[in-house]
């Protein structure tokens, strides 16, 4: 089975429009981003530069990931990518709760990132792409007449 399905194309839509929401949601509040980064003892002054790296480091770990499942057709991708979405989650409910992430802007735009990773995550798991990365063929839709 070499061509892709429809839910693997859409999960990349929203993989990829996550990725990119999330960019912007973090360009947006670089500011407390940084603050709070210095706010740490002995991280006076690095802020920006932690920013920097850990938006390059995740970056290449989603791009990575992204690659490697949509257009490698890894399982081992889908599952790490399934894994790193529900961690993603938790962190952001956990955050959430704690108070650390709040009903304005900068929680907004968070929470969009996640849910449209979620959805991402829920394209990865529909019986298509289940066939698809397991290698079998499509399900006959004659079979069900």
């Amino acid at each position: 089975m070499s061509s892709r399905p429809q839910s693997v194309a859409l999960f990349e839509i929203a993989y990829l429009l996550s990725m990119a929401l999330g960019l912007v949601a973090t360009y947006l509040t670089r500011r407390e981003t940084i603050a709070q980064a210095e706010a740490i003892p002995g991280y006076e002054g690095w802020g920006l530069w932690l920013l920097i790296w850990s938006v390059a480091f995740w970056t290449l770990v989603n791009v990575t990931l992204w690659y490697l499942t949509a257009q490698r057709r890894s399982n081992a991708g889908r599952w790490m990518i399934a894994g790193l979405a529900l961690a993603n989650a938790y962190d952001f409910l956990t955050f959430f709760a704690m108070g650390q992430i709040g009903w304005h802007l900068g929680g907004a735009l968070y929470a969009i990132p996640y849910a449209i990773s979620l959805v991402a995550l829920w394209f990865l798991f529909q019986p298509d792409s289940s066939r698809w990365f397991n290698d079998e063929p499509p399900a006959d839709p004659e079979v069900f007449r």
